[in-house]
């Protein structure tokens, strides 16, 4: 009977100090931890490429105030004209920026080679 006694006495006490555990969260069983790292955003790249003698993408939504850069990748020389206005020259590996102030759509191409177009929308 003693013996029985601290049995149920032992069972009784590992119930309440596992029923503690469990509600100790303000009445919410604890539960494991969950991963919450988020990865950043991507953030979206407002880069033109020139490869193959056209512009990868040809077209590209940016905002305005955004900055777009043209890189190039071909083995020769690029001009971009964008509007009124033409970049000087520039050579393979070298890039060039253009910040975008207005909404709008801008068509451009290369000054050398007409048949290389694209275009940024800017909203």
């Amino acid at each position: 009977m003693k013996k029985m006694n601290i049995v149920l006495i032992s069972v009784f006490c590992v119930g309440l100090i596992l029923a503690a555990l469990i509600y100790s969260n303000n009445g919410t069983i604890i539960q494991p931890p969950i991963n919450t790292t988020q990865k950043a955003p991507q953030k979206v790249s407002n880069e033109v490429t020139i490869e193959n003698f056209a512009f990868v993408p040809n077209i590209l939504n940016v905002k305005i105030g955004d900055t777009v850069t043209w890189k190039n990748n071909n083995n020769t020389t690029h001009i971009i004209s964008l509007g009124s206005y033409a970049k000087d020259s520039f050579k393979h590996g070298e890039t060039y920026k253009h910040v975008f102030k207005k909404a709008g759509t801008y068509n451009y191409h290369c000054f050398l080679r007409s048949k290389m177009t694209g275009i940024i929308i800017v909203s």
